[in-house]
C-alpha cells in the first residue's frame, strides 16, 4: 500500500495495535475499566437520585401553603383549594388542621401531631391507605377515631380498637378510637395521628379553618413556579425544595462526587494509552524514517498515531460498555432486605440509562485522542536521516541520553552499592519521558485515594461527630414491662466501672406541653443532675445564655431549646408553665441551649427532682446515658453492660440507623472505589513497565551474557520501579492534599447539609505512600519476571 493512500495511515496503525498483542490488550483493558466503572458508578447514583425523587413524588407534598403572616389559621380554605386546582400541573389538593397533642393510654403518654383531614384527600398526597397495616383508614370520618403510626403505637402499647385520650393545655380533653396503624416507612410513623376535621376543630374549638394546603403536582419540577404562582395570591407557599433542602443537597452532592470520581478514573485510564504510545514511538522511530523517506509527511505520521490512539480508546469503551453492562446485571442481582427512604428494598438501585453507554464510549474515544496527541506530535517532529539510522536522536531537540552532573554522580554512588541499583538508576535517567509517565500514573493514583479518603472520612467524622456528640453513645434502660429504673445510683456506679466509661448520667426522659401566654407547645422534657449531664452532653458549652449548673441551685428553673423559646416568644428570666396531664409547675427560663438538632424545638432541660414531683413516681429515673472514650466501642460495651447489668443497653447505632446505614454503606462503595483505582493504576503501571522491557531486550540479553544471573534482572526492574513509585507517592499525596482541601472548601454541602470537610491523619498519608510502592511492586512483578525470563541468545539478536 503506497505511503500516499487514503487509507494508508489506518492500515499502519490497525498494524501497530494487531502486532503489539500484549500492549494492545493491557491498554484496552485500562480502558474498558474506566468505562464500566463509570458506568456503573452512573447507575449507582441514577438509582440513589431515583430513591431520593421518589420519596418526594411518593411521600411528600410537592408544594405546601400556609397562613399568611400574622395569621394562625387560612380561613376561606375552599376557595384557595379550588384557585390551587385549576392552576396548570396541579393533580390534588389536600387541606389539613393540624396541632399538638398528648396522647394518653394507661400509664403511656407521648406527644404526637393530631392531623385533621378527609381521608380521599390526604390519600392523594401520602398514599397512606396503600401503607396500612391494621384496619382502615377511611373509618376516621365515623365519629371520634384515629389512625396513627406503628411506631407512635408501639410506644403506647395501642392495637386497633383500643381507646386513649388526647388532651393538651387550652384544647379539649378527647377520648379517641385506634381504628387504624400505617408504616410508610418514613418519620410520620412516628409522630402522626390522623383524625377528621371534624374531630379536629372539635379538639381545638375552632371553625371552619386549616392550618395547611398540600399539593400534588404531575411534574416535582414545576414545585417552585407553582409555589411562586400561589404567593402571588396572598398566600405562604413553598416548594419541596425548600422544605426538604437536606434531599436536595443530596441529590447536588452525589452528582458533583459522581462526577468527579468518573473524571479522576477517565484520567488515570488516559495516562495508559498516553504511556503505551509515547513508548510506540520510541520503538517505531526508524520505522516512521522509512515511510518519511517514502514520501509520507509530517501530516500523515501525526495521524497514524491519532488514529492508533482512537482505536484503542473505541475498542476499550465498546468492551467497558459490554462489562459494565454485565456489571450492573450482577450488582442488581443481589438479593437483600434494607430499608432506605420509607421503602423495603430487595436489591441495590441501579437505574440504567441507555444514552450513557455511548457517552461514556465516545468519552473515551475523546479522551484517548487527547491522551495520543502529544505522542503523535513526537512522531511527526522526527528527522528522517537520524530516524533511518534507528537513533532517537531523530527527535528535533532529542540527543542521546547525556547525563547531569548531578546524575552521574547519582548513578555512581549507586554502582557502589550494588550493580542492579546502578542499572536501574540508569534506566530511570535515560528514559525521562517514560519517568514522567510512570511518576503521574503512580501520583495520581495515590492522590485521588488520598482526596478521597480524606473528603469521606472528614464527611463521615462530622456526620457521627453531629450524632454523637449531641446525644449518649449508650443509654441503659428499663426491663421488659418496667417504665422507670429504680435503685439507679447503684446502676450508675456499675456503669462506671466498664472500661472506657468517661461519663454517666441518670435522666428523666418525658413528654409534655409548655405554655407561656397565648402560646402552647408540646415539649420533651429532662430532668438531670446538672453537673454529670454537662459531662456526658457538654450542655453548658452549646448553652446561649445562663449556667447550667444554676439548676442544682434554683429548683424551679430550666433551660430550653433555642427555637422553642422562639415559638413561645420567652425570653430568659420570664416563667412558663410545664403541663404533664393534671399537673402543672411553674419554671423560670434560667437559658437557652442550641444543639443544632430538632430538639432544639421541643427541649427543656429542669432538675432531676422537679421532673420526679412532675412525674410522680417517686426516686426514678427513665435512663441512664453513658459516653465512651472511643464511640466504636459502644456495640460491644452495650452488649457487656446488658449482661453484667441485666437491663436493656442500646448503643447510638440503634438510636441511629440511617446515619449508621450511610457510614457503612460509604464504606463498602469507596471499598469499591479504591479496587477500581488500584486495578486501573496497575494495569497502567504494568503496561509501561512492559513495554520498557520491550525496548531493552537486546540491552538485558547483553547484560545475561556478561555474567547477570536472572536474579539480577528481576531485581534490576523491581527496583526500578520501586525507585519510581516512593518519588510518585509522596507526589500523589501532595496532590491529594491540596485537591482535598480545595474540595472540602468550594464543594456543595454534604450528606444531611453536613459542610464537606477534608480530614486525613499522617498515618494514612504514610500508608498510602506504602501503597505506591506495594502498587508498583506489584505491578511490575509480571514485567519483571519476563524479563528475568529471557533467553540471552535470542535477546542479542532482537531488534
Amino acid at each position: 500500500m503506497s505511503p500516499l493512500s487514503p487509507s494508508f495511515e489506518l492500515f499502519v496503525a490497525v498494524r501497530h495495535v494487531v502486532s503489539r498483542r500484549r500492549q494492545t490488550i493491557l491498554s484496552v483493558t485500562a480502558v474498558a475499566l474506566a468505562v464500566s466503572i463509570s458506568l456503573l458508578f452512573t447507575s449507582l447514583g441514577n438509582g440513589s437520585q431515583e430513591l431520593l425523587t421518589g420519596i418526594v413524588e411518593e411521600k411528600l407534598p410537592h408544594v405546601r401553603i400556609s397562613p399568611a403572616e400574622g395569621e394562625k389559621y387560612i380561613h376561606l380554605y375552599r376557595g384557595l383549594l379550588a384557585r390551587a386546582s385549576a392552576i396548570e400541573g396541579v393533580s390534588s389538593a389536600s387541606a389539613a388542621l393540624s396541632t399538638q397533642a398528648t396522647v394518653s393510654f394507661k400509664e403511656k403518654r407521648r406527644n404526637a401531631l393530631l392531623r385533621g383531614i378527609d381521608p380521599a384527600e390526604e390519600d392523594a398526597i401520602y398514599k397512606i391507605s396503600s401503607s396500612i397495616v391494621a384496619g382502615e383508614f377511611s373509618e376516621i370520618l365515623d365519629g371520634k377515631k384515629v389512625v396513627m403510626g406503628f411506631k407512635l403505637a408501639d410506644e403506647l402499647g395501642l392495637k386497633v380498637g383500643d381507646r386513649m385520650v388526647v388532651s393538651f393545655p387550652r384544647a379539649r380533653t378527647t377520648d379517641l378510637e385506634l381504628v387504624g396503624i400505617f408504616d410508610t416507612g418514613t418519620p410520620l410513623d412516628e409522630r402522626i395521628a390522623y383524625v377528621s376535621l371534624r374531630t379536629a376543630r372539635e379538639f381545638l374549638g375552632e371553625g371552619d379553618v386549616v392550618t395547611s394546603v398540600e399539593l400534588r403536582l404531575d411534574d416535582i419540577r414545576e414545585a417552585e413556579e407553582v409555589a411562586a404562582a400561589i404567593d402571588l395570591l396572598g398566600y405562604n407557599a413553598a416548594s419541596w425544595q425548600e422544605n426538604n433542602p437536606e434531599i436536595l443537597r443530596s441529590i447536588n452532592v452525589g452528582g458533583f462526587w459522581r462526577s468527579l470520581s468518573i473524571f479522576f478514573v477517565m484520567i488515570i485510564a488516559a495516562f495508559g494509552i498516553a504511556a503505551i504510545m509515547n513508548m510506540l514511538v520510541l520503538e517505531k522511530v526508524r520505522e516512521m524514517g522509512m515511510l518519511l523517506a517514502l514520501g509520507a509527511d509530517r501530516g500523515r505520521i501525526l495521524r497514524i498515531f491519532i488514529y492508533e490512539s482512537g482505536i484503542l480508546g473505541l475498542l476499550g469503551g465498546i468492551i467497558g460498555s459490554g462489562l459494565g453492562l454485565l456489571g450492573i446485571l450482577a450488582l442488581g442481582s443481589f438479593r437483600f432486605e434494607v430499608t432506605a427512604g420509607g421503602r423495603e428494598l430487595s436489591s441495590i438501585p441501579l437505574v440504567i440509562d441507555p444514552k450513557d453507554f455511548p457517552t461514556y464510549v465516545l468519552f473515551a474515544l475523546g479522551l484517548s485522542l487527547l491522551a495520543g496527541a502529544y505522542p503523535a506530535l513526537r512522531a511527526a517532529s522526527l528527522d528522517p536521516v537520524e530516524a533511518l539510522k534507528g537513533s532517537e536522536s531523530g527527535m528535533k531537540g532529542r540527543g542521546l541520553w547525556r547525563p547531569t552532573f548531578v546524575e552521574e554522580a547519582f548513578a555512581c554512588r549507586c554502582l557502589a552499592l550494588r550493580f542492579e541499583a546502578a542499572v536501574a538508576v540508569r534506566h530511570i535517567l535515560s528514559n525521562r519521558r517514560g519517568t514522567a509517565f510512570t511518576l503521574l500514573s503512580v501520583g495520581v493514583a495515590v492522590g485521588v485515594i488520598i482526596m478521597s479518603i480524606g473528603l469521606t472520612e472528614g464527611v463521615r467524622t462530622q456526620i457521627v461527630a453531629n450524632t454523637i456528640e449531641k446525644n449518649p453513645h449508650l443509654y441503659v434502660q428499663p426491663g421488659r414491662g418496667e417504665d422507670h429504673l429504680r435503685l439507679y445510683r447503684t446502676l450508675s456506679e456499675r456503669v462506671w466501672e466498664h472500661p472506657g466509661v468517661v461519663a454517666v448520667s441518670a435522666r428523666l426522659v418525658g413528654q409534655g406541653a409548655a405554655r407561656h401566654r397565648d402560646n402552647v407547645e408540646g415539649v420533651e422534657f429532662v430532668g438531670v443532675d446538672p453537673g454529670p449531664e454537662d459531662l456526658l452532653m457538654g450542655v453548658q458549652a452549646s448553652a446561649l445564655s445562663g449556667n447550667f449548673s444554676e439548676l442544682n441551685f434554683k429548683r424551679r428553673s430550666a433551660f430550653l431549646g433555642v427555637k422553642l423559646a422562639e415559638k413561645l416568644e420567652i425570653r430568659p428570666g420570664e416563667s412558663f408553665d410545664l403541663v404533664l396531664q393534671d399537673r402543672t409547675v411553674r419554671l423560670k427560663v434560667a437559658g437557652l441551649v442550641e444543639k443544632g438538632t430538632v430538639k432544639d424545638e421541643s427541649l427543656v432541660y429542669l432538675h432531676l427532682k422537679t421532673a420526679q414531683d412532675l412525674v410522680g413516681e417517686g426516686d426514678v429515673v427513665s435512663e441512664i446515658g453513658v459516653r465512651l472514650s472511643e464511640f466504636e466501642e459502644a456495640p460491644a460495651a452495650a452488649a457487656a453492660l446488658e449482661r453484667s447489668l441485666h437491663r436493656r443497653t442500646s448503643s447510638w447505632q440503634e438510636y441511629s440507623r440511617e446515619i449508621a446505614r450511610f457510614v457503612g454503606t460509604q464504606s463498602r462503595i469507596n471499598l469499591i472505589f479504591y479496587s477500581m483505582i488500584l486495578a486501573i493504576s496497575a494495569f497502567v503501571i504494568a503496561n509501561t513497565t512492559i513495554m520498557i522491557i520491550s525496548r531493552r531486550t537486546r540491552e538485558v540479553g547483553i547484560l545475561m551474557a556478561m555474567g547477570a544471573d536472572r536474579a539480577s534482572i528481576l531485581k534490576i526492574f523491581l527496583l526500578e520501579n520501586l525507585l519510581l513509585a516512593l518519588p510518585g507517592g509522596v507526589l500523589g499525596a501532595l496532590f491529594g492534599l491540596l485537591a482535598g482541601d480545595l474540595i472540602a472548601t468550594f464543594g456543595p454541602s454534604g450528606f444531611g447539609g453536613v459542610p464537606l470537610s477534608f480530614d486525613l491523619g499522617p498515618d494514612l498519608v504514610l500508608y498510602s505512600i506504602l501503597f505506591a510502592l506495594a502498587l508498583n511492586f506489584l505491578a511490575g512483578l509480571y514485567p519483571a519476571i519476563r524479563a528475568s525470563g529471557l533467553d540471552p541468545v535470542e535477546a542479542i539478536g532482537s531488534e
